[in-house]
């Protein structure tokens, strides 16, 4: 049996690990945080770019960057240059973290990725001349609104949300997700994000995404 591990993008990595979530995430996954890997160059954008630094509140920053150590990283020589630069060739939205983990596990049978990266997703499912790889990657590929539906059922939407609190009013999707009526009515909440996860579906392609679910 392959060597099972997770390779978790710089977006989902803040995201969880910001919020205290990232341990209870892989658990939902089947993963230990020994099995879960991460961009080599996060801990150095943690701390230099203002970029992130104006999309999340700083406590989130911190506890991402304190993370990273118990994290290990994805060393760039581990990805085939021939596909990386295909990947990167492919779109402008496949920036080169997603397209080195996708690499990454085009080549190793037994990793998924978990990105937060809607865009980056999108333009892998749609770009020409990738078929081969989505055929490789396959039911491989993990999107935030299926973990966050995981973890809601785990958890619960209350405490789900209360974790994810600093971070409701400046995430664009989590601001949906968790959005005052949804906290309200838990069932609008998974309304919600079976909707999002429905349409990415359609723009990725159904067969590419993890769907542990019937519907």
């Amino acid at each position: 049996m392959p060597d099972q591990r997770l390779l978790i993008d710089n977006d989902a990595f803040i995201i969880l690990a910001g919020t205290d979530l990232l341990t209870e995430a892989l658990s939902v996954l089947g993963y230990t945080p020994e099995q879960a890997l991460r961009l080599a160059a996060l801990p150095h954008m943690l701390g230099k770019s203002k970029q992130l630094k104006a999309r999340y509140p700083a406590d989130i920053i911190t506890k991402a960057g304190a993370a990273c150590d118990q994290i290990p990283a994805l060393k760039d020589r581990e990805g085939d240059p021939e596909v990386f630069e295909r990947l990167i060739n492919a779109h402008d939205d496949l920036n080169d973290g997603e397209a080195l983990m996708l690499t990454v596990a085009v080549e190793r049978h037994g990793y998924s990725v978990l990105t937060g990266d809607r865009r980056a997703l999108v333009a892998f499912g749609q770009a020409p001349g990738l078929d081969d790889l989505r055929l490789t990657l396959a039911n491989r590929l993990v999107c935030l609104e299926i973990l966050l539906r995981l973890l809601a059922e785990k958890l619960g939407v209350d405490k789900l949300s209360a974790c994810l609190a600093s971070l409701i009013p400046v995430h664009q999707s989590l601001k949906v997700f968790f959005s005052a009526g949804c906290q309200a009515d838990h069932s609008q909440c998974f309304v919600a994000l079976n909707t999002y996860f429905g349409a990415l579906r359609t723009e990725v392609g159904a067969s590419l995404l993890l769907n542990p679910f019937l519907d």
